[in-house]
């Protein structure tokens, strides 16, 4: 054991340091091939990115485009939310002392289309 030690120590003394100089220059070598291959996979990322929802858009097209300025959802289609129970608000009576909301309500929620 105490012998592999010291072999160990002398084989340090063998170990070339890189200079300052030499330093500088691998570092900057390395910066810049991290630069240059981040650049070129965004570039290739976004190119296969792009190729592949025009694609999706040739072989599967939306069949419902809207031009509906406004903040509603379009009343054709069946809607439902995370949830798949519905409330049915259409039986309830309000009393005299209660006032009706008659302005909608503006909230943002997600849908999405059977």
């Amino acid at each position: 054991m105490f012998k592999f030690l010291k072999e160990s120590k002398k084989e340090f003394e063998h170990v070339v340091r890189p200079t300052n100089k030499e330093t500088k220059k691998y570092f900057s070598i390395v910066t810049g091939l991290i630069v240059v291959l981040t650049l070129f996979l965004y570039v290739v990322g976004t190119i296969f990115s792009s190729g592949l929802f025009y694609a999706k858009e040739a072989i599967n097209p939306a069949k419902f485009k809207t031009t509906n300025t406004q903040n509603s959802l379009p009343t054709d289609l069946k809607l439902w939310s995370w949830s798949t129970w519905a409330l049915d608000l259409s039986g309830i009576e309000l009393d005299s002392n209660v006032k009706a909301i008659t302005q909608p309500v503006n909230t943002v929620s997600t849908w999405v289309a059977k």
